[in-house]
């Protein structure tokens, strides 16, 4: 497993909608909240496939995790840890 920080966020939201969206039932309007480009974003890669995503924002010199989702086959081995 290898975590590291992206600009592809093309791949992070791919990751999210399928999460966030489709499996868990997520309304568009409210996991595309506007401040994906304001975050530093991270992607989980397990042999050479992206298998989970989060982002940072942060406010004031505090950060705050979020969107953080890992997909269904790679659950149960800390990925989201």
């Amino acid at each position: 497993m290898k975590i590291e920080e992206t600009r592809d966020l093309d791949r992070c939201r791919a990751l999210r909608r399928k999460v966030f969206i489709e499996e868990q039932g997520v309304a568009e309007a409210e996991e595309w909240d506007g401040l994906d480009g304001q975050a530093l974003h991270l992607l989980v890669w397990q042999d050479g496939t992206a298998i989970g995503t989060a982002r940072i924002l942060i406010k004031d010199g505090t950060g705050k995790i979020g969107r953080v989702c890992v997909l269904p086959e790679a659950r149960g081995a800390g990925h989201g840890a």
